[in-house]
C-alpha cells in the first residue's frame, strides 16, 4: 500500500464497517469479561457511531487521555492487575475502542484492524466449540472486507467485499490446513495460556468434604466421553475410578495419600476383557477415569497400588486414552501391612458413637461380610434420605449424619460406611469417580457429565480382596428427596416427543458435533501429529526433515494457487467493464478500434475527432467509465448512467 492511500481520509462508510466489524469482534467476550467492560465499550462505539452520522467533533487527546486513565483504574480496581489473560483482554478491548475516537485516516483504521485480528483469536482461550469458529470465520470475512474498503481505489458494493473476502480465506485454507498438521506441536493446550493451563476442573479433587459432590450434580458440564469397542457393561458396573481417598482428617474430610506405584498385584483379572476409548477434558491433574478395575497403564500413564491410572503429566488439553478393564477380579496377595495400617486409621477424638457401633459389631459378627451386611441393613432398614440439601454438620458429623439428622448425599454414605468398617477392624476407603453415564446414539458413545460424579467404598475382604461397596444404592427409592431428582438427572425426565425431549435430541447432534470437533482438531497434539508423521512415513523426531516437507509443500501449493487463480486471464468481468467493452466493440465494428495501450479518456477524444455526431455520447461513456474504475463515488447509479449511455451509443450509431 502506497504512503498516500495510508493518509487518505477514512469515508463514513468505511467508518460504519469498521464500527460494526470490532462490534462483531468484542461480541464473543461478553460472557468471560465483566459487564462493564462491554457496556463502555458499547458505549464508545456508539459514541463513534454519532460523530460519523452527525460530523460531531472527534473528543480531544487530554479528553482520550483521561479515558484510558479511567479505564486503568477499573481494570486494577476489578483484577488487582493489568497484566494477566482475562486483565489483558479487557484492556484490549477497552483501548481499541477508545482508538475508534481518533480514527480519521486509514492508517489508524488499518491498526484497529491488524489488533483486531489478535482479539478474534484470544475468543477461542474462552470458548473453542464449533459454534465459536464458524461465528469468528465469518468475523474475519467482516473484517477483511472492510480492510479492502479501505485500501482498494475503485470503490466495490458490500456484497462483492464479502465475497472478495471469503475469497481470500478459502485460498488461504490449503496452506492453512499443511501448517496446522506438520508445524511442530507444543505440549500443552491448544487454545489455553500457560496460566491458565490448570484453570480447567473436573470438579473433583484429592480430598472429600460433607456435601463436596453434591455441589457437582448441577453441573452438566461434560466430564468425558467413552467409546466402547466390545460389549458394553451393565450400568451397576460402570464405575469410573477416580482418586482413591485413604486419610480422614478432623471434620470428616477424606484426603488422598501419596499414591504408591504398583508394588504387588493384589488383584487378578476374570470374566470378560473390555476395551475402550476415553475422551478427557482437561481438569489439571493426572487422574484418568477408568472402568473398574483398569487391567494395566496405557504408555504415558501409570498403575498404582490402589488401582489408579494416572498420567505422567497433569491432563491439561483434551486426551484420548486407549484402556482395558475388567470388571471381575479375583484376590491374589494378602494385604501388605503398610496398606493395612493406612485403610485402618481412624480419627482422633471424633465420631464416638460410630466409633462405638463398628467395635460392637466387631464383637457381635465373626466375619467381615456379616458386618458389611449388617452396615448396609441399616442403610436399608432404619430412616436414612438420600438429598442434595443435608443439613449443615461441623463436629462429629458422621455422628451427627448416622445418629441424628440421616440426611446426606453419596459422600456422606460413603464416609460413614468406611468409618464403620474399620472401627470394626475391616480395612476400608473412599473411592471417588463418576457412576453411569448417558449414551449418545447420533454417533454410539457415552457421555459421562460432572452430574455424574460419585462416591463409593472398597472394604478388604481376606478371601476375596478389595470388594466395591456402594451403601447409597442400599437407600430405598422411596427415600430419594424429591427436589434432588430434578437436580441430579433432569436430562432423563423427557417425555417422548415433547419439547424438552426434541430439544434433548438437538443438543446430543451438538455434542456429537463437538465430540467430531474434538478428537479431530482441538484435540490434535504431539501423540496425534506422531501418528500421523508415521502414517506419512514421516521420521517424528526429525525436524530437519519435517521442515522440508513443510517448506516444500508450502511452495507446491503457493504455486498451486498462482497458476490457478493468477495465472490464467480473468474470466469474469465487473459490470462497469462489461459496458465499456460492450461501447468498444460496437465502435470497433464502427471502424474505430480502441488500441490496446489507450486509456478511456484518449480513445473517447479521438473517436469525438473523428465522428463528431457521437462525440457526446463517446465522451460521456468515457467520463462514466472512468469514474467507475478509479473514482471513489456510489456506483449503482452511475453503473446504470454508463448502461443506458451504451444503449444510446448503439442506437445512434445505427441511425
Amino acid at each position: 500500500m502506497s504512503r498516500g492511500c495510508l493518509g487518505q481520509e477514512v469515508l463514513p462508510g468505511q467508518l460504519r464497517w469498521l464500527i460494526s466489524s470490532h462490534g462483531l469482534v468484542l461480541l464473543p467476550h461478553a460472557a468471560s469479561l465483566p459487564p462493564w467492560v462491554m457496556l463502555i465499550c458499547g458505549g464508545l462505539l456508539a459514541w463513534r457511531y454519532r460523530i460519523t452520522l452527525r460530523g460531531d467533533p472527534m473528543p480531544g487527546f487530554l479528553v482520550r487521555l483521561l479515558l484510558v486513565v479511567f479505564f486503568l483504574t477499573l481494570l486494577l480496581s476489578e483484577y488487582g492487575r493489568i497484566f494477566g489473560r482475562e486483565p489483558g483482554i479487557a484492556l484490549l478491548a477497552l483501548m481499541l475502542s477508545t482508538k475508534l475516537l481518533e480514527v480519521k485516516r486509514a492508517r489508524d483504521a488499518l491498526l484497529v484492524i491488524f489488533l483486531d485480528f489478535f482479539l478474534v483469536a484470544t475468543a477461542f482461550l474462552d470458548a473453542q466449540e464449533p459454534w465459536m469458529a464458524l461465528y469468528l470465520f465469518g468475523t474475519l470475512i467482516m473484517l477483511l472486507a472492510t480492510w479492502i474498503a479501505l485500501v482498494r481505489l475503485a470503490p466495490l458494493p458490500w456484497r462483492s467485499r464479502l465475497r472478495l473476502s471469503g475469497t481470500l480465506l478459502l485460498q488461504a485454507a490449503p496452506l492453512a490446513i499443511l501448517l496446522f498438521l506438520l508445524f511442530p506441536r507444543v505440549p500443552g493446550p491448544l487454545w489455553n495460556l500457560p496460566s491458565d493451563a490448570r484453570g480447567g476442573g473436573s470438579g473433583l479433587s484429592d480430598e472429600m468434604r460433607p456435601g463436596s459432590i453434591g455441589e457437582l450434580i448441577l453441573s452438566e458440564e461434560v466430564a468425558f466421553r467413552v467409546r466402547f469397542a466390545n460389549d458394553i457393561p451393565p450400568p451397576e458396573d460402570r464405575y469410573w475410578r477416580g482418586p482413591v481417598l485413604e486419610r480422614i482428617d478432623p471434620g470428616g474430610v477424606w484426603r488422598a495419600n501419596e499414591p504408591l506405584p504398583r508394588y504387588a498385584r493384589l488383584m487378578a483379572p476374570a470374566g470378560a476383557r473390555i476395551d475402550y476409548t476415553v475422551t478427557l477434558e482437561p481438569h489439571g491433574e493426572r487422574w484418568i477415569f477408568a472402568l473398574e478395575l483398569p487391567d494395566a497403564a496405557p504408555p504415558r500413564a501409570s498403575l498404582t497400588q490402589d488401582h489408579q491410572l494416572l498420567a505422567t503429566e497433569p491432563v491439561v488439553e483434551r486426551q484420548v486414552w486407549e484402556l482395558t478393564s475388567y470388571t471381575r477380579h479375583v484376590a491374589t496377595n494378602g494385604l501388605h501391612p503398610f496398606e493395612r495400617r493406612a485403610n485402618l486409621q481412624l480419627p482422633a477424638g471424633e465420631n464416638p458413637r460410630t466409633l462405638a457401633l463398628g467395635r460392637e459389631w466387631a464383637k457381635r459378627f465373626h466375619s467381615p461380610e456379616a458386618v458389611v451386611e449388617e452396615a448396609l441393613e441399616m442403610f436399608r432398614r432404619q430412616p436414612f434420605w438420600y438429598t442434595l440439601r443435608p443439613p449443615r454438620m461441623e463436629r462429629d458429623a458422621i455422628d451427627r449424619f448416622l445418629f441424628d439428622n440421616r440426611r446426606g448425599f453419596c459422600e456422606h454414605y460413603a464416609g460413614a460406611f468406611v468409618l464403620l468398617m474399620r472401627a470394626a477392624g475391616i480395612p476400608a476407603r473412599v473411592v471417588t469417580g463418576y457412576q453411569g453415564g448417558e449414551h449418545n446414539p447420533v454417533s454410539d458413545y457415552w457421555i459421562v457429565r460432572q452430574s455424574d460424579a460419585h462416591a463409593w467404598a472398597e472394604v478388604w475382604l481376606p478371601t476375596r480382596g478389595w470388594r466395591r461397596i456402594d451403601p447409597t444404592a442400599a437407600i430405598s427409592p422411596a427415600r430419594v428427596d424429591r427436589g434432588l431428582e430434578g437436580a441430579e438427572r433432569p436430562r432423563r425426565a423427557r417425555a417422548s416427543g415433547t419439547v424438552p425431549d426434541l430439544l434433548h435430541r438437538a443438543a446430543l447432534f451438538w455434542d456429537a458435533a463437538n465430540d467430531g470437533w474434538n478428537r479431530w482438531f482441538l484435540a490434535y497434539g504431539t501423540e496425534t501429529q506422531d501418528t500421523l508423521l508415521r502414517a506419512l512415513h514421516l521420521p517424528a523426531g526429525d525436524w530437519l526433515m519435517l521442515g522440508a516437507v513443510l517448506a516444500g509443500g508450502s511452495v507446491a501449493i503457493l504455486t498451486l494457487l498462482y497458476l490457478v487463480l493468477v495465472g490464467r486471464p480473468a474470466t469474469r468481468l465487473d459490470p462497469a467493464r462489461r459496458a465499456w467493452d460492450r461501447a468498444c466493440r460496437q465502435l470497433a465494428r464502427a471502424g474505430i478500434p480502441r488500441h490496446p495501450w489507450e486509456p478511456p479518456g484518449d480513445y473517447g477524444r479521438r473517436v469525438a475527432r473523428q465522428r463528431p455526431e457521437l462525440a457526446t455520447e463517446i465522451l460521456h461513456i468515457a467520463d462514466l467509465y472512468s469514474r467507475l474504475r478509479y473514482g471513489r463515488e456510489a456506483k449503482g447509479e452511475t453503473l446504470l448512467e454508463l448502461r443506458r449511455a451504451v444503449v444510446r451509443l448503439a442506437s445512434r450509431r445505427r441511425g
